[in-house]
């Protein structure tokens, strides 16, 4: 939460449209927050959207009992039982993790958890875990709890800390949209599966003479719809002029399009850039005498890139799933999510890692890693024309 208030904060004093929420704080799991007395009552709370309705004597006791607030709003109790379930293998039907309001001192929970009393919209009481800790306070030993007049100020406060969180409910997934933890889970398996399928029925065909290129492609005409992509990426595969991509599935599981590996064995001069391998590797990210075997990982296929970019921001696909795209069209709606780096381009080519990749995309808020992309229209337009191809990179990616 803090974070996103950064970002509004940042983007008022732009005067930027605050109704244009960035991809990163949408679709999630949840939102949460920390706040201290001091945060949560001074005058300067720009970062802290819970707005306290407090009399003199429940202030006194917040501030002098060292009053601090952690919550996590959950997109729906959903979470909580795959938490519960999955993650930390509870008997079935245990809740640790649940919606309610937990109070603590000393960093340790004192007594049971407690219902947060909303008057209306009563189902976020559910949905939120709020724990209200006491620095300075003693529990009543005696009723394994605090007082009164503590329960009743932790109760306050965790009725404003959801009323807060409860406006921007809108940011978190949509409950059904997807399952939750077990999205990774059945991918893995899945991956699994096809390995122990190649193990058992693997499909190898070779002999001298057996395969004659013929140095142009079958395919006579530009992709039209993404079936003609996945044709023409094939006929790139088996043709050689992309090198070192096998592919392990390509039936569609669940929504993703395929599986990849990358496998170059030596000798590695197939797969140095030079000027008659243009779409190559550096050779100093090639060595040694043992073949580079990369992990199975997802790929996707789609006409234009705009399509996937729309998938992510839904939640349908996870970004940290796919490790290459393939594509027709880079498209515009990148830049709403990541940074390009052109691999079309002779001062940024050396960041090419898998034969034949045109692209390389990061997270343009964390600057992380997402994924690897061959976009065909720009590969072709490479090969017919580097120079030409290579200043068109330069002027798409200088866009804004």
């Amino acid at each position: 939460m803090i974070e996103l208030m950064k970002d509004e904060n940042r983007r008022f004093a732009q005067r930027s449209d605050l109704t244009k929420v960035p991809p990163k704080f949408k679709g999630l799991n949840g939102l949460w927050g920390r706040w201290s007395a001091e945060e949560l009552l001074g005058k300067d709370n720009s970062l802290c959207p819970i707005r306290l309705q407090l009399d003199v004597s429940e202030r006194d006791l917040a501030e002098k009992s060292g009053l601090s607030i952690y919550i996590y709003m959950a997109f729906s109790t959903d979470l909580w039982d795959a938490l519960n379930d999955k993650n930390l293998e509870l008997r079935k039907g245990s809740r640790v993790l649940r919606g309610g309001l937990q109070l603590a001192t000393r960093h340790m929970p004192q007594g049971m958890s407690l219902t947060i009393p909303m008057t209306n919209n009563v189902g976020f009481q559910n949905l939120a875990h709020v724990i209200i800790h006491f620095e300075e306070a003693e529990p009543d030993l005696g009723r394994k709890g605090f007082q009164p007049e503590f329960v009743h100020l932790a109760e306050k406060v965790s009725v404003s800390a959801v009323t807060a969180f409860r406006k921007r409910y809108n940011l978190l997934r949509k409950p059904g949209v997807a399952s939750i933890f077990n999205d990774e889970i059945k991918v893995d398996q899945w991956i699994k599966m096809q390995e122990e399928h190649e193990k058992k029925c693997s499909l190898i065909i070779s002999g001298p003479g057996l395969f004659l290129p013929t140095e142009e492609l079958p395919i006579r005409s530009e992709p039209l719809v993404e079936q003609d992509v996945v044709a023409l990426f094939n006929q790139m595969l088996s043709s050689g002029v992309i090198r070192g991509v096998q592919l392990i599935a390509s039936s569609q599981y669940n929504q993703y399009d395929g599986l990849y590996r990358i496998r170059m064995d030596p000798p590695f001069e197939k797969f140095v850039r030079n000027d008659i391998n243009p779409l190559g590797i550096d050779s100093n990210h090639l060595s040694g005498d043992e073949p580079y075997v990369s992990k199975v990982k997802v790929l996707e296929y789609k006409y234009n890139l705009d399509g996937l970019v729309e998938e992510l921001q839904s939640g349908v696909k996870n970004v940290n799933d796919i490790g290459l795209a393939v594509a027709w069209n880079i498209g515009k709606k990148w830049r709403e999510m990541f940074d390009v780096t052109s691999l079309l381009d002779e001062d940024t080519v050396h960041h090419r890692k898998i034969h034949g990749t045109t692209h390389s995309f990061t997270h343009s808020v964390s600057g992380l890693y997402a994924f690897e992309a061959i976009i065909l229209h720009d590969l072709v337009r490479y090969l017919q024309d580097p120079h030409a191809e290579m200043e068109r990179q330069r002027e798409l990616l200088l866009e804004e």
